[in-house]
């Protein structure tokens, strides 16, 4: 019975160590369909402005240095870019997780993105 509140305890702090959370039924942006990608210019999963399926390859964003928040509701894990033509730094878009709020340093710096793979 120890083990199991100690174990309890150990899941409840490790998630609560990111801001991506893993999802079984991907909880949040509300507006992003299941197997979808979406990117939303706001924090917090308002004002989505571009999505894609898994396995879609890169491409540029839309709406240059804007996206603040992220869902990936695919099987795929996928990859943002500070730059054009996947440039630049490359940040992981794991399968089945959100990012409700990108670090300050990340905060409206996409350029280009894909959701056929990761960073490499």
């Amino acid at each position: 019975m120890r083990f199991l509140k100690y174990a309890a305890a150990a899941v409840v702090a490790v998630g609560s160590l990111g801001a991506s959370t893993a999802m079984a039924g991907v909880p949040g942006a509300s507006d992003c369909a299941d197997k979808l990608a979406c990117v939303y210019a706001n924090p917090n999963f308002i004002t989505k402005y571009e999505h894609k399926g898994g396995g879609a390859g890169l491409t540029n964003a839309t709406a240059d240095n804007v996206m603040s928040s992220f869902a990936n509701k695919t099987y795929y894990n996928g990859a943002w870019y500070m730059g054009f033509d996947g440039r630049s730094s490359c940040y992981n878009m794991f399968k089945r997780s959100t990012t409700h709020e990108l670090s300050s340093w990340q905060n409206d710096k996409m350029s280009s993105w894909r959701m056929d793979h990761g960073c490499r």
